[in-house]
């Protein structure tokens, strides 16, 4: 089976692109145990309000007794009905422990993701920082050879020159020698720093892809089952409605018409001779009818709609100056200015002692990463690097 620790590695030494995808599957995954924790709540809640409406209507019908074998059958008819509420509040109630347990997993894997993303973004900054300081070590070593075959050039280009030069042209380069030496030490303890960071970050990579793995395993497992579960409870939900409608069935089918005639006349007969009829008696009057008045009132309600408006606030998005591209090459006669993001002290003479707020005119580019600029405030002139500047 193919691994995550083997298949989302970044060959730019700072990229994260492999990780970033690996952390976003993990967040779309949680993302979809949201959609279905508001799936099963929205069903758990119409399935208990669905229960609870059968149960009222079957109490509600409870008023008028019907004898005989139809009045038996119409009482299963709403006994079991209540029964079906009931079966429905209870599916209801299973699955909203579903939604329980679908929340619960999804609450663990965040916070497991989270824990091992603070880890893993620790690692990248302390190798990224390791890895600016190797560039940086870098050229200041090369600033620093440079020198020094600048003084051992100036030394043995001389044919003739006096004690006192002699001396000065040797100090100068022992100065160089000795900074050059220091330059080349600093180079080798960030390089060594930098493979120690990277094999800390390198190792806790491949623990986080399989944590990582092992999570999206889990979590295609777990949802799945949950999904299979739902489906059974909702099963089992048609199964028990079939058979409590197969005891009103039964009870139906023992409803007999001519049993029930029987049965309501005797418990109900009031006799079988039949009334004599009354004789005309004339007393010379006729009888009076009573007028009765009929009154009707009527009666009107009202229905109020409410609404309510929602104003949304737009964001704003701010770029740090990490963003910042490379420094880009002077294409007219006017100087480019850039402004100082931070302070930094220079490594040499070479170098521009910056603070934070300071403006430097450019002259010319020496890299894609160093530029030779003026201080405007004192007139200074020197190296600088693009990560501590930003262009006006």
């Amino acid at each position: 089976m193919v691994r995550f620790s083997q298949s989302f590695w970044d060959k730019d030494p700072n990229g994260t692109t492999g990780y970033e995808a690996l952390t976003k599957r993990l967040k779309d995954g949680r993302k979809l145990c949201d959609t279905i924790s508001e799936f099963l709540k929205q069903r758990s809640k119409a399935e208990d309000d669905y229960g609870k409406t059968l149960i009222r209507i079957a109490q509600q019908a409870s008023g008028f007794e019907e004898m005989g074998s139809l009045g038996e059958a119409w009482n299963s008819l709403r006994r079991e009905t209540e029964s079906m509420g009931t079966s429905h509040c209870e599916v209801g109630r299973k699955l909203d422990e579903l939604d329980r347990k679908v929340k619960g997993f999804r609450d663990d894997q965040r916070n497991e993701t989270a824990k091992l993303d603070n880890k893993m973004k620790k690692l990248q900054k302390d190798k990224k920082i390791a890895y600016d300081n190797v560039i940086k070590a870098k050229r200041q070593y090369e600033l620093r050879c440079k020198e020094l075959d600048s003084a051992v050039e100036s030394l043995e280009a001389i044919a003739t020159f006096t004690p006192k030069e002699e001396e000065k042209l040797k100090a100068k380069k022992a100065r160089a020698k000795t900074v050059q030496e220091n330059a080349d030490r600093q180079y080798q303890s960030s390089v060594k720093t930098l493979e120690q960071t990277h094999e800390a970050w390198e190792q806790e990579m491949v623990v986080t892809c399989d944590v990582f793995q092992e999570m999206e395993e889990s979590r295609v497992r777990f949802l799945r089952n949950e999904m299979w579960l739902y489906s059974n409870i909702a099963s089992q939900s048609c199964v028990d409605n079939d058979a409590l409608c197969e005891t009103v069935r039964q009870q139906l089918e023992k409803c007999d018409d001519r049993r029930d005639i029987t049965t309501f006349i005797h418990n109900k007969q009031t006799g079988s001779e039949r009334p004599v009829p009354l004789k005309y008696e004339n007393f010379y009057s006729p009888p009076s009818d009573s007028n009765y008045a009929v009154m009707e009132e009527n009666i009107q309600s009202k229905a109020l709609s409410l609404g309510r408006n929602m104003k949304l606030r737009p964001g704003a998005v701010y770029n740090s100056p990490a963003d910042q591209g490379p420094l880009e090459k002077v294409r007219n006669s006017s100087p480019m200015t850039f402004v100082v993001l931070y302070d930094y002290n220079s490594q040499g003479d070479e170098e521009l002692t910056l603070k934070k707020g300071d403006v430097i005119e450019l002259i010319e580019y020496e890299d894609d990463e160093w530029g030779r600029g003026r201080l405007r405030h004192n007139g200074k002139v020197g190296v600088f690097h693009k990560t501590y500047v930003r262009k006006l």
